[in-house]
């Protein structure tokens, strides 16, 4: 269900250097250029074709030759493999300046590093990949990098936060002109997300159109398949949960491996879900079937990773040796170098020690100066600001006590909304201080102290809410008083209604508090 999701590309190569690239080599990395995602296997054969590929025959075409590999590489699973060969691409590509080969290298390594340790090491990567594709004006890769935190939120099953960052901008990858990638993943994201969030309608919903998007010409098939199959496994997930086992079934059928395919996150993620299956309807000649199966793929894994292992030891030892020769050749040319400058350096480092001490008292003098002129500036902003806000709560205080003593709940409500409008247009930053919830409290402390003793399990904004509901205000209003989005409210009335177990089916959340509070 983590696959890597950064998307395809078209490979750009550099002339004009002093040692021409060998024409045959190029072309075999333009052919598996071509055929990497439609045909991996013929350009593997290409690739294989180069022997002892080397910055002596490929010049700049070295970067995107790991890049191909990297890219085999991932579709082998073989994630020693991917972070080496993608680790090169970026070396070479760098050096040689071919920064759309690089940006889409550090792309792969940012997915990666995150889905294993999901520490910094992955934004690091992230930001070279933004850092390139904004070098090179590539507004699709950059669509890339804006769509990774929402696949980072989904990775880390914060499904609520990954729905909200898609579907803000889920037209814009709609919209996108001959590319259907980000729209089909921005889907494949907003379907997994709903059925992890247990919302099966909702799941179905955009199921559906990611169904519609099969066949489609600007979207790879080993894609589209890839998260198809995602999306299926998560399905099975949650008819497991509700113990549907005629949907478990169906769906686990519908799950579909091409003949050599070396999706091991799939098929062993298949053996586990089948033996799981037939152990609930026990079939137990089946369920050792699938056990036997899955214990013969895990020693497959173990005996590839094993030689993985053994063929990046060779591949480090023999990188190490070539950038020991670099580093020599290097350091003869410095040294010629660092001789002539050195003299002239001495003289500078003399004049720069002079000067300093001339200007460092000077430097000193002005610093201070310049300091305490800023922070007499400061203090007067801090103290007619300090003012200013005395007689604007001293005013919200007069208009809370008349708002308390009203009966009517309407005349309150309409009250409440123009000393809202009054606090937004005077002092905007009350609304995100602590003076909100005591101000608003004050009108109805009755509400809040049984609130307090009956929904111990809400927070302040959450119980906040609650009242405005209470009271008859709408959604977008309640957005407006406490500075969130219309969304983030909807939001939080769902996760509230859950909180205090109300029957969606049955009543409201406000039917619900008219009911509580006897109105």
């Amino acid at each position: 269900m983590k696959s890597v999701f950064f998307t395809l590309f078209i490979i750009s190569f550099s002339t004009g250097y002093a040692f021409q690239i060998d024409q045959k080599q190029e072309r075999y990395v333009a052919l598996a250029a071509e055929n990497i995602d439609n045909e991996p296997e013929l350009a593997r054969a290409y690739l294989d074709s180069i022997s002892n590929p080397s910055e002596a025959k490929l010049k700049s075409l070295l970067g995107t030759y790991y890049f191909l590999r990297g890219k085999i590489a991932d579709q082998d699973y073989d994630r020693t493999a991917f972070v080496l060969n993608f680790a090169k691409s970026l070396q070479y590509a760098e050096k040689y300046k071919e920064y759309k080969v690089a940006a889409q290298s550090s792309g792969y390594l940012a997915s990666n590093f995150y889905l294993i340790k999901k520490d910094s090491l992955a934004d690091t990567y992230l930001e070279k990949a933004k850092r390139y594709y904004t070098k090179i004006k590539d507004t699709s890769g950059l669509l890339d990098v804006m769509q990774f935190p929402a696949y980072a939120k989904y990775v880390n099953s914060e499904a609520e936060e990954s729905i909200s960052m898609v579907l803000e901008d889920l037209e814009t990858y709609k919209n996108v002109e001959n590319d259907q990638m980000y729209y089909s993943f921005a889907i494949f994201l907003l379907t997994s997300n709903y059925l992890h969030l247990g919302d099966i309608d909702k799941a179905h919903e955009y199921n559906s159109i990611y169904k519609s998007l099969e066949g489609n010409e600007y979207i790879e098939p080993y894609y589209y398949l890839t998260y198809n199959n995602s999306i299926k496994t998560c399905f099975v997930e949650y008819y497991f949960k509700y113990q549907n086992l005629d949907s478990v079934k169906y769906y686990l059928d519908g799950i579909y491996l091409k003949e050599g395919s070396k999706d091991i996150n799939v098929q062993k993620q298949l053996y586990e879900d089948y033996i799981k299956y037939y152990r609930l309807t026990n079939n137990l000649e089946k369920e050792k079937i699938y056990l036997d199966s899955l214990g013969r793929f895990n020693k497959s894994l173990l005996e590839k990773a094993s030689v993985s292992s053994v063929n990046l030891i060779e591949e480090l030892s023999e990188t190490q040796l070539v950038l020991n020769e670099e580093s020599i050749n290097k350091q003869k040319t410095r040294r010629y170098i660092y001789f002539l400058l050195a003299g002239i350096a001495l003289l500078l480092v003399l004049l720069i020690l002079y000067f300093k001490k001339i200007k460092k008292k000077e430097y000193q003098i002005s610093d201070i100066s310049s300091s305490f002129q800023n922070l007499r500036s400061k203090q007067e902003k801090l103290a007619v600001k300090n003012v200013e806000l005395e007689e604007f709560l001293v005013s919200v205080r007069k208009d809370v006590k008349q708002i308390a003593l009203m009966d009517s709940l309407n005349e309150q409500r309409k009250s409440i909304n123009n000393l809202y409008k009054k606090i937004h247009l005077s002092q905007n930053d009350f609304v995100n201080s602590d003076d909100h919830l005591k101000v608003i409290s004050s009108i109805n402390e009755d509400f809040f102290l049984q609130a307090e003793k009956d929904f111990p399990q809400l927070d302040d904004l959450e119980v906040l809410i609650c009242y405005y509901l209470l009271t008859g205000f709408k959604n977008k209003e309640i957005a407006m008083f406490t500075k969130r989005s219309l969304r983030a409210i909807e939001s939080k009335r769902y996760r509230v209604a859950k909180k205090l177990g109300v029957d969606s089916s049955k009543e409201t959340l406000k039917d619900f508090l008219n009911r509580k509070f006897n109105r």
